[in-house]
């Protein structure tokens, strides 16, 4: 009986640090993005789409920045977009996650959301927000 409880108590254990080691991600509103593009028949890649959001984003596409994109149902696409800070004391890394999909002559966004890694010492190390 003794094993059966610790058995329960270890899944138990296990199952409370899966479901709170999720990956945390501040949200934003595409809207605002989408009437920007709305008439852009230039941006042609997921790669070019994310990098025209994020204009901050150093060398996109080469040296610390990687750009990710995974083909979901229905057309859509999830691009990712990490970059590896190296001047900033206090934040080691930015991901941007975008879902989009290319309709006609442009880009439709359907849901952007970021979130940050920070360096030993400064709080949450991990990806989260």
């Amino acid at each position: 009986m003794c094993l059966r409880y610790r058995y329960i108590l270890c899944l138990l254990t296990v199952g409370f640090f899966i479901t709170s080691c999720k990956e945390k991600f501040h949200n934003i509103d595409p809207q605002k993005f989408n009437e920007q593009i709305k008439y852009k028949a230039d941006i042609k890649t997921a790669a070019d789409l994310i990098c025209v959001y994020d204009t901050t984003l150093r060398n996109c596409g080469e040296g610390n920045l990687s750009v990710r994109v995974k083909h979901l149902e229905n057309n859509r696409q999830e691009i990712t977009a990490i970059e590896n800070i190296n001047d900033d004391d206090e934040i080691k890394a930015r991901k941007i996650v975008m879902v989009a999909e290319y309709v006609g002559q442009h880009w439709l966004v359907s849901d952007i959301k970021y979130n940050w890694k920070n360096r030993p010492g400064y709080g949450y190390e991990d990806w989260g927000i």
